[in-house]
């Protein structure tokens, strides 16, 4: 399950306290306890949303940049929330920003 903690709808306390079920938890979001930690987030209006990514992938943290040419600052963390995904399947995340 991918949760952005960053709605407080969607905290990890509150998904654990309504879902009765076992699964792996992907946390997206600009807090300190976030799998994937967006930070330098930047709206540049019709210009697209740029941000920095800190991914923990092999036990190692790394960086990556994300910009999109899309209007909006929210597609950041649907973007993050999708590269998430791609981590559970074994996906590298640089394979998915080039």
């Amino acid at each position: 399950l991918v949760v952005n903690s960053d709605n407080p709808l969607l905290s990890v306390e509150s998904v654990k306290e309504h879902t009765k079920v076992d699964f792996r938890l992907a946390i997206v979001g600009t807090g300190d306890d976030c799998n994937i930690k967006l930070t330098d987030i930047c709206d540049k209006g019709i210009e697209g949303v740029q941000c920095t990514l800190k991914i923990f992938v092999d036990g190692e943290l790394r960086e990556y940049k994300l910009e999109l040419p899309v209007i909006g600052a929210h597609n950041l963390w649907n973007a993050a929330e999708a590269i998430a995904v791609g981590l559970r399947f074994g996906i590298d995340p640089q394979e998915v920003l080039i």
